[in-house]
């Protein structure tokens, strides 16, 4: 691929959703192999606050999505595991399997890395979030086979890449930005999915609504309401199958991303549309 943006193949054909709720739910397009190739499947690891970019992996391609458009970035040498975006559409990410995982950012086609920190053995700095003021989130983590824990976490811009901090908060490995600083305090992204009625929750709108997963399917939770979301297949017969997962959701909740699996068992990567109720 070269890095460009694309329409899916004109033969690209999504599988049909079974609705569960007001939510319309797309699945997200890719590589021409992907296409052909339903085993393949994908995810979704990030989404901007605005649930105008979305980041993930379609088959073995990294991809961008944009307004029904993706983009492959897998022809750019070395970067891999794309783990956010903003609304700007800045990718950020860390780059593995190299025997030497450096963070990294890429901004309308430059890929640039993160300044890191002298790390110590068994020590590796990994990013996991951007926010829409620019700054970069990533964290000192010590793996060393057997025990794995986040050390301090760190903080870059993306006017600054060669410049990176050290907030004095508590490490964890969820955090998102509630100030814009130049450099930031971060909270526990726990601290607002905490409470919540579903069995698993992965993420938080504006609203206070959280979305995850309930039972084996892909829910939000409005206070002890629960609706489930539109998935690809029926409900499976085995109840230890998931239909699907919301792993992120715009600010305003109108954009839910996460996985939906298809009747065969393969997760794609997918999007929900939806329109929260007024509070």
């Amino acid at each position: 691929m070269d890095g460009q943006w694309h329409r899916p193949p004109q033969d690209w054909r999504p599988p049909a959703a079974k609705p569960r709720s007001g939510c319309r739910l797309a699945t997200l397009p890719g590589p021409a192999e992907y296409s052909r190739d339903p085993d393949k499947g994908g995810e979704v690891t990030g989404m901007s606050a605005s649930g105008e970019y979305v980041v993930g992996n379609a088959g073995r391609d990294d991809v961008l999505w944009h307004d029904g458009r993706y983009r492959s970035l897998a022809s750019i040498p070395g970067l891999n595991h794309p783990e956010d975006v903003n609304s700007a559409g800045v990718v950020v990410g860390t780059e593995l399997g190299t025997g030497d995982d450096r963070p990294w950012m890429y901004d309308d086609g430059e890929l640039t890395y993160l300044r890191v920190p002298e790390l110590g053995r068994h020590e590796l700095v990994a990013v996991s979030a951007i926010n829409d003021d620019g700054h970069i989130l990533g964290a000192v983590a010590f793996d060393d086979g057997i025990e794995q824990k986040d050390l301090e976490p760190l903080v870059w811009h993306v006017d600054s890449p060669g410049e990176y901090a050290t907030p004095d908060v508590e490490s964890g490995p969820h955090w998102k930005a509630t100030e814009s600083t130049r450099w930031p305090v971060f909270d526990r992204d726990a601290d607002e999915t905490g409470g919540t009625v579903l069995d698993q929750a992965r993420a938080a709108d504006g609203g206070g609504r959280v979305y995850g997963i309930k039972g084996d399917m892909p829910a939000m939770a409005d206070g002890e309401e629960v609706t489930e979301l539109p998935a690809i297949a029926p409900r499976p017969s085995d109840a230890s199958l998931q239909v699907g997962l919301a792993t992120e959701v715009s600010r305003d909740g109108e954009v839910v991303a996460g996985t939906s699996t298809d009747s065969g068992g393969t997760a794609f990567p997918v999007t929900w549309t939806c329109r929260p109720p007024s509070r």
